[in-house]
């Protein structure tokens, strides 16, 4: 029974400490019920994922690399621009970003939007060019048909009441329908052309991804615009937001509520759990099964530890990100298919 309770004190503190998720969905609870349930609801988040990882534990060690691929994918893109805004910026902020942490709102004072320097210079590459015939940048008929099915399944407002049940037991959410939005995401349905992306690369992915790109795109028809880094990032070079929010990196770290205390208790405990394997190999006195499962956890999660040391741990606000104006139907195309491509559906 030692081996056991050891084994499976390691086994919680490992799977439970290594859980980063993303910013929930911001609800304002109107009663105590509500509020409750919300709590439910984030703890059984947090259990599900812990289950999860006790299944998988390669997979959280996958997501931690790749998280940090993603980071270092845009980060050079960042430096240049905290530069031009002088506002600090580091990687921290980034993996914020990517957990939604940075939320755009537009409201009644927000101007229209006009073309950004890109798009009154002419800048349109045209997708594939001269690869293919005259038709190259009109889209072919399955993709402009389950495009015309979204748009019709938009119109019948099935997006606009589809939070109505989180609505009713979670709170009020915080986010509604703009309708400048909503337009703007209707037209970029309707008239999406290979011509409207920046370049071939851009054109090539849409054309893989469109239909994650349509999912991607009605999360746009909100007042409220949750984006990773790489659309926060375009946001700015596009002009959809002036600045890169200043937000200092003891801020950061202030909402980062991973516990210190914790993560070292594990440490401790897996670095004991070693030393005593390693006496008992050196004795020659067996081990079992579970202890050699165990090891292996302790080594994903030691890896894992590593791959995630600069990301946030259970926020729950993201911050908000004032405006400058609204995007235009091309901006709104690129943006969205610059978000996440992996995913089902909302509610990131």
């Amino acid at each position: 029974m030692d081996i056991v309770w050891s084994c499976l004190s390691i086994l919680l503190l490992c799977t439970w400490s290594i859980i980063h998720l993303n910013v929930p969905e911001q609800t304002t609870p109107r009663n105590k019920r509500e509020k409750f349930m919300r709590n439910c609801l984030r703890l059984w988040n947090k259990m599900k994922w812990m289950l999860f990882n006790l299944l998988a534990p390669e997979w959280a060690l996958g997501m931690a690399v790749a998280d940090y691929r993603t980071v270092s994918a845009v980060e050079a893109g960042f430096n240049k621009m905290k530069e031009k805004d002088d506002v600090p910026w580091t990687r921290s902020h980034i993996y914020l970003a990517n957990m939604g942490g940075f939320t755009i709102v537009f409201d009644t004072q927000t101007p229209s939007g006009s073309q950004s320097a890109e798009e009154s210079s002419g800048a349109q590459t045209g997708g594939y060019g001269n690869s293919r015939s005259q038709g190259a940048a009109d889209l072919d008929l399955e993709i402009r048909a389950y495009l015309h099915v979204w748009e019709r399944a938009r119109n019948h407002e099935v997006n606009r009441h589809a939070s109505s049940r989180t609505s009713q037991y979670f709170g009020a959410m915080n986010r509604k329908v703009d309708e400048m939005n909503w337009s703007l995401v209707s037209e970029a349905l309707r008239e999406v052309n290979l011509r409207h992306f920046k370049d071939s690369k851009e054109s090539r992915y849409f054309l893989e991804f469109y239909r994650e790109w349509a999912i991607e795109l009605t999360e746009l028809q909100f007042d409220r615009w949750v984006l990773d880094g790489s659309q926060l990032l375009l946001a700015r070079q596009l002009g959809v937001i002036t600045k890169l929010p200043t937000i200092l990196e003891d801020d950061v770290s202030d909402k980062n509520k991973g516990d210190l205390f914790v993560k070292v208790v594990a440490v401790s405990q897996i670095a004991w759990f070693v030393l005593q394997l390693i006496v008992r190999l050196v004795s020659r006195i067996p081990t079992s099964q579970l202890e050699i499962m165990t090891l292996s956890f302790a080594i994903s999660t030691g890896l894992t530890y590593f791959w995630l040391v600069e990301k946030p741990k259970d926020v729950q606000c993201s911050i908000i990100v004032p405006a400058a104006r609204y995007a235009t139907p091309r901006e709104v195309m690129r943006i969205a298919l610059a978000g996440p491509m992996d995913w089902s559906g909302p509610g990131r």
